[in-house]
């Protein structure tokens, strides 16, 4: 349910919830959230195209073509946007659930691609090299538990406590492997999600 998921972070909706870094800056310096853990391994993104692509040399040659995108408000799609926007031109965005199989797969109806830096990667030790880096986004700390400020200061030690235990990592690794390569689980603090984080909601929230 990612519009009631969206809805809820946006406002400050109690609970507790696995968030990116824009959501979790944002209902970490508007709606005083607490951070649990985090992904240790840092999240970026990427404007990618094929080789194959013979014609794709750089971003402008993407202006109206065919971008994979996750969803609104990914922070992917947010991306695009702001960079195609700062090039006065546009692009035709094809909002895909796994963009990653879309840019594996041989024939696909998109030439560009918004993807995290870390499928990327992954695709290069699996020996696919395929892929020209057009344009490397921001880097971000990574996806982490957020908690609703009422919740007991207590309940979030406990469950501090559980998620970092190596073994229910283990448990948790098809979902933080979605987010990183190293899935690594570590503390955080309200430091490692600034305000500045939430500027990439500009337009959208505000």
């Amino acid at each position: 349910h990612w519009h009631d998921y969206q809805q809820g972070l946006k406002n400050g909706q109690m609970g507790i919830y696995f968030a990116p870094p824009h959501f979790a800056a944002w209902a970490i310096n508007k709606h005083n959230f607490k951070p649990i853990l985090r992904i240790a391994e840092p999240l970026s993104f990427v404007i990618a195209s094929k080789r194959a692509q013979s014609e794709i040399f750089e971003l402008n040659d993407l202006i109206g073509r065919s971008v994979c995108t996750q969803s609104p408000l990914n922070i992917d799609y947010l991306l695009s946007t702001q960079v195609f926007n700062s090039r006065a031109g546009s692009v035709n965005t094809q909002f895909i659930t796994d963009v990653s199989a879309e840019l594996r797969a041989k024939q696909s109806n998109c030439v560009g691609f918004s993807v995290s830096n870390h499928v990327l990667l992954r695709l290069r030790l699996e020996g696919n090299n395929d892929d020209i880096r057009l344009y490397q986004g921001q880097t971000y700390n990574n996806y982490a538990f957020i908690a609703h400020s009422q919740i007991d200061p207590d309940h979030i030690q406990v469950l501090r406590e559980f998620f970092i235990q190596t073994k229910v990592q283990k448990i948790l690794q098809p979902l933080l492997s979605l987010y990183a390569n190293e899935t690594k689980l570590i503390s955080s603090n309200k430091n490692d999600y600034p305000v500045t984080y939430v500027d990439i909601l500009d337009g959208h929230w505000n």
